[in-house]
């Protein structure tokens, strides 16, 4: 396949990197269980990275951000930040919250 346009790019990769459906469903489905990235905080090592100095605020995409924990922890830094899901849920889910912290 000739990839002619930016777009037709975008399909290609998700083709090829999107992982079914019917997985990413169900592992959100489990919000309730004790995994790491599903608590309301971000992830420590970013945390650390900030303390640090080992980065500073800057723009940032994060890909597959799901609630956003990072992505709303790093607009507190400073960053100008584009968090990127495919599950329209967790950003519907998250729009009061993101309101009452900006």
């Amino acid at each position: 396949m000739l990839v002619k346009s930016n777009e037709q790019l975008l399909v290609v990769l998700d083709n090829l990197l999107r992982e079914p459906q019917n997985f990413w469903d169900g592992f959100y489905d489990q919000t309730f269980r004790n995994v790491p990235f599903f608590v309301n905080k971000p992830d420590e090592n970013l945390v650390s990275y900030f303390e640090k100095k080992v980065i500073q605020p800057n723009r940032a995409l994060e890909l597959g951000c799901g609630a956003g924990r990072n992505a709303i922890y790093l607009a507190k830094q400073g960053c100008s930040v584009v968090g990127v899901t495919y599950r329209i849920m967790h950003c519907n889910g998250r729009k009061k919250g993101l309101m009452k912290q900006t």
